[in-house]
């Protein structure tokens, strides 16, 4: 018995053995067999073909796990991505394919994977060395691998500035947060904005047309192509009730003010003067693309939605209506006012609308529980966020999108969206398309059925927010939410509840509102963004991360910007006539229009007195300059003085003021023409015209208008040091000029003066 019990003993451990060995030998296979040796091994025998260098060639590319040890530069990670990615700082495996491709750009010249590893930009799992682990591609990792585009949310855990160099999709993305109004419901740290996006309500029943309200409020994209303001998927019903509260709020100097009709031609002359094109798109052209500026709001179809009295008393002042608008307040006289009233009122205007309207039976009166309706809608869909309106409630709080790109990824519903579960695929398709986020509702067998469907219906202020369902059957309650709905405008007059159990009821008068969106919980409308807006969004939402760099000798801090926001004379005027919708002053504006921080530096103080009197553009191919705004004299003449002793900088064109005297016209000439600046700039009529002219000619302009008579001999100097230190963006060539080739051509420059002005005004001597 002992015998047999041993042989048997020895039977399984020769077996465990075979076993072992098995084991051992399938390791060392899959070992010697792993993908990432297959990459290293291609990319040796590419190297023969490339040689890295001649310090190491490529029959001594050694076959091994790679990996950046980064615990010691306090990063606290461990990435193994270069065991596959090995080409990843060769520059001639550009053109390879994945994984033994050369990064993109240069960006690894500012970040070697040696300092920064590549998880802390892409993430994914550093230290795996299977393809789909790396990647981030099995369960419960919360973090997959970031490509393309999607790496710049990454940025925001070092980079604080915005914008972020090199990250213009999230710089795009955080933009539109702020200009769809997203912070006005959300809090998303520092995108927060300071007022709200949407005009302000309070006269919106002196200003819109009710039945272009109702329109606007069932689909705002639908009735004006573009429009910021989200598709809320309100019933006809709820729409006008919604309207029929917002048109009580009225404005008496509207309603009072007396129907003339003004000259058309005269507002087509207004119209030209204060430049309205810059700002709003007033056309289609033939490819029916938008022809104008999108600062201001679309004019297209604005006939069919304001009255004549409101457009009238908001060109006087548009900051009454609209305090934080970027108009500026233009001196209209009331004859202006009405005139160019009239040109808007009927150049914008679409007819087929109007017929339509005409043919249409006139609109009930609206009663009181329409009007209370409206205003239950007003604060449960949060119009709040968005716009300004005295005496409602503030918008309710949504979910606080702060850190929103780390949060757990079972914190959010995907419906039946057939997407990968992933942060960056939940953010897209809830820009999107949320509607296939939303969740299909099904009655729970557990309590009363009608009940669970009835507090479930939205929005609550048509439905269990403002009436209890009656007591009695449930059947007869299922029926009785049937009406309610079909009057409601979610489901068509016709149907009725077929006979059966009330759970096969239930599951009928479900399915059916299912199909609409009435189980909608409207927490957030459908902007319907473009692929491009929705990946942007994404991006930026991505960014909002705890994950910080637990380094503080990674961080780049935002760059302090000074906010230019005077309290004198002159910021009063900026702020009437809003310079800085256009201008920048001190990282303060926006680049519309000229730089104009260093102006006193740059152009002398009477042909600036004279201009902003007289605006003219300064390029031949471009017709669009300043707005007219006729301004008081003692306006003009205060500003242009202000900005010529403010806005300098002594340090711009030290140089030539020191050594003027040594400057010469005539070798300045001749290399006016050897560098041939004439290609670009336009002069007595021959030329380029990719940079402004030289020679502008201005009829009845009482100034000089060529650049002699424009800009101050200090800033022509610096310019041509170094254009790009005095304006990044400028396409104007460094020519590398030595002092005193800039000197002399300076010097040129400032002789290019219009003799015929010079003639008849002899000007006081200036100083240059």
């Amino acid at each position: 018995m002992t015998q047999k019990r041993l042989w048997r003993s020895k039977v399984l451990l020769l077996v465990a053995s075979l076993v072992v060995l098995q084991c051992l030998i399938d390791a060392a296979f899959d070992e010697h067999s792993t993908e990432w040796r297959a990459h290293q091994e291609a990319y040796a025998t590419a190297l023969v073909e490339k040689p890295r260098s001649a310090d190491t060639p490529a029959a001594e590319f050694p076959i091994e796990l790679r990996q950046s040890y980064l615990k010691h530069l306090d990063l606290n990670r461990v990435d193994r991505c270069t065991t596959c990615h090995v080409g990843i700082d060769n520059p001639s495996f550009k053109d390879a394919e994945q994984p033994l491709t050369a990064h993109s750009g240069d960006l690894l010249v500012s970040h070697p994977p040696d300092r920064f590893g590549c998880t802390i930009c892409h993430e994914g799992q550093g230290r795996a060395t299977d393809k789909d682990a790396a990647h981030g591609n099995v369960p419960h990792w919360t973090k997959p691998l970031l490509t393309g585009d999607l790496t710049q949310a990454a940025c925001a855990k070092c980079h604080h500035d915005n914008p972020i160099p090199g990250a213009p999709v999230l710089a795009q993305g955080r933009r539109l947060i702020r200009e769809l109004g997203c912070t006005g419901c959300h809090q998303a740290g520092e995108l927060q904005t300071e007022h709200a996006v949407g005009p302000r309500l309070d006269a919106i029943g002196s200003k819109v047309s009710r039945r272009w309200l109702n329109r606007w409020l069932q689909d705002p994209q639908a009735t004006l192509p573009g429009a910021k303001m989200p598709h809320y998927g309100l019933t006809e019903v709820a729409a006008n009730a919604l309207a029929a509260w917002l048109m009580t709020f009225r404005d008496e100097e509207v309603d009072s003010h007396v129907d003339d009709e003004g000259d058309y031609d005269a507002g087509a002359d207004v119209y030209r003067e204060a430049q309205c094109i810059v700002c709003h798109i007033t056309k289609l052209d033939y490819a029916d693309n938008p022809v104008g500026g999108n600062i201001g709001p679309n004019l297209l179809q604005l006939g069919n939605k304001v009255s004549q009295s409101w457009l009238v008393s908001f060109f006087r002042n548009p900051h009454r209506f609209l305090p934080h608008t970027k108009m500026p307040r233009y001196h209209f006289s009331d004859k202006e006012a009405l005139d160019l009233s009239q040109f808007t009122y009927e150049e914008w205007v679409d007819f087929d609308i109007l017929d339509a309207e005409d043919a249409a039976p006139e609109l009930p009166p609206d009663t009181p529980e329409q009007i209370a309706l409206g205003q239950r809608l007003y604060d449960e869909l949060g119009c709040a966020g968005c716009h300004e309106l005295s005496g409602t409630k503030p918008a309710p709080k949504a979910p606080d999108l702060s850190f929103i790109g780390s949060a757990p990824l079972h914190q959010f519903s995907f419906g039946h969206a057939n997407i990968r579960r992933s942060l960056p695929d939940f953010f897209y398709t809830k820009m999107r398309s949320p509607e296939l986020l939303r969740p299909v509702f099904s009655p729970s067998p557990e309590g009363n059925l009608a009940e669970t469907i009835w507090t479930h219906l939205r929005p609550e202020s048509q439905f269990a927010g403002t009436m209890k369902l009656s007591d009695g059957p449930v059947s007869e309650q299922l029926g009785a939410i049937l009406r309610a709905t079909q009057q409601s405008g979610f489901l068509d007059a016709s149907l009725s509840i077929p006979e059966g159990t009330a759970a096969a009821q239930a599951d009928w008068l479900a399915a059916h509102l299912n199909g609409t969106s009435a189980f909608n919980p409207h927490r957030m409308p459908d902007f319907r963004l473009t692929q491009e807006e929705a990946k942007a969004i994404t991006i930026a939402l991505m960014s909002l991360t705890d994950d910080t760099v637990s380094s503080r000798r990674y961080e780049v801090p935002a760059r302090e910007r000074a906010v230019f926001n005077p309290r004198d004379d002159f910021g009063r005027l900026e702020r009437n006539y809003r310079c800085l919708s256009c201008h920048s002053i001190r990282d303060s504006g926006d680049l519309l229009a000229s730089d104009l921080t260093w102006e006193g530096s740059r152009v002398n103080q009477e042909w600036l007195y004279h201009y902003l009197n007289k605006p003219y553009s300064m390029r031949r191919t471009i017709t669009l300059a300043m707005p007219i705004f006729h301004f008081p004299d003692e306006e003009s003449r205060f500003m242009a003085d202000y900005m010529s002793q403010v806005f300098v900088d002594t340090s711009i064109g030290a140089d030539w003021y020191a050594h003027q005297d040594q400057a010469d016209a005539e070798r300045g000439q001749a290399l006016f023409d050897e560098k041939g600046c004439i290609a670009c700039h336009q002069m007595h009529g021959s030329g380029g015209d990719v940079g402004p002219s030289l020679t502008t000619q201005v009829p009845e302009f009482p100034h000089g208008t060529w650049v002699g008579d424009k800009l101050r001999g200090g800033w022509i100097y610096q310019w041509l040091k170094n254009p790009q230190a005095l304006l990044p963006e400028t396409i104007e060539p460094n020519l590398n000029l030595s002092d005193q080739e800039a000197r002399d051509l300076t010097a040129f420059l400032l002789s290019v003066k219009n003799p015929e002005f010079q003639k008849t005004n002899k000007p006081e001597k200036t100083t240059n």
